[in-house]
């Protein structure tokens, strides 16, 4: 019997000697495997330095967006000298970290932008990059960081009529308590002009609005909004290829600022829409001179809390 146990032992020490040299092998081979992969990536790194990543849907989008702006500002002399394009203005990672993504439309970047007379002045990212020619890798990083500064530095008070909006639904272009970012894009070009948009020639839109549309899809689809704010006129929003389930009244404004009835009233509209199997709620709100116009920011902060309550509806 003291012989069995003391077999027993003896192989129960030989178990715990061959998992401790299976054990500290594997040990030894991970930590060459993961050597290897380290040094591999490294290699990686050092082969695609100053080299744009293609493979990266948004990186390929700004190359595109570049190749199209050279190009059309060959054909047209309304685009302004010096500028690049405008494809969207926020803080891009902070959106994507956002609870609730949301998405502003206009139709074409503002002269005010990028003012001819002083073109770094807003985006002093600008003097880096050579928009003449193919991007670098660093005049990439130069341009996303151009975009995603833009409301770190100061508040402009053409971004207001959405910025009230957007606050109902507790988000903002700025730094705010729950983080959530919104970003501002263009529906039918991203590339500034000399002239407003109603102002220039409709061969002239026809050309800016080929890719300029094109992209902007692209664009959503990368950025995969929860909501996207429309206030520009009603005949762009028509043109959505967007599926729409209908537009629905979710209020409206019977009163002036000043208590008087309105000659008509003011109606926001939404839908729901699918982009990439995702749900997405549209919003309209008549563009009257400025962006959800006539309406005070009182006004403007309970559509934000309307829509709210509305995505917790569904």
């Amino acid at each position: 019997m003291a012989q069995v146990e003391y077999l027993i032992i003896i192989l129960i020490g030989i178990g715990i000697i061959v998992s401790i040299f299976y054990y500290t092998s594997a040990l030894r081979n991970a930590n060459k495997t993961q050597k290897l992969q380290l040094e591999t990536r490294q290699t990686q790194l050092s082969t695609n330095a100053g080299k744009i990543d293609n493979s990266n849907s948004m990186d390929k989008l700004v190359v595109d967006v570049f190749n199209s702006f050279n190009n059309i500002r060959e054909k047209l002399d309304v685009i302004t000298y010096p500028s690049f394009p405008i494809l969207y203005l926020g803080d891009y990672p902070g959106y994507m970290r956002s609870k609730l993504k949301i998405i502003t439309v206009g139709i074409n970047p503002s002269i005010s932008e990028i003012p001819t007379d002083i073109p770094v002045n807003r985006f002093k990212e600008l003097e880096k990059m050579d928009t003449l020619n193919k991007l670098t890798h660093n005049e990439m990083l130069s341009y996303y960081s151009t975009l995603n500064d833009f409301f770190k530095t100061k508040q402009y008070k053409r971004f207001n009529s959405y910025e009230y909006v957007l606050k109902g639904l507790y988000t903002s272009y700025y730094e705010n308590a729950t983080g959530n970012k919104a970003l501002h894009t263009w529906l039918c070009s991203n590339l500034v002009t000399e002239k407003s948009w109603s102002k220039l020639r409709d061969s002239e839109k026809y050309t800016l609005s080929l890719d300029g549309r094109k992209f902007w899809y692209t664009l959503i689809e990368n950025l995969l909004p929860d909501v996207i704010l429309f206030s520009v006129p009603f005949q762009y929003i028509q043109r959505l290829k967007f599926k729409k389930s209908g537009w629905s009244i979710l209020t409206r404004f019977t009163e002036k600022n000043d208590g008087t009835p309105r000659q008509s009233p003011y109606e926001v509209l939404v839908t729901d829409s699918k982009i990439l199997d995702k749900h997405v709620l549209l919003v309209y709100g008549p563009l009257i001179q400025q962006p959800f116009g006539t309406l005070s920011n009182k006004a403007r902060f309970e559509i934000g809390y309307s829509l709210q309550r509305k995505l917790k509806e569904n």
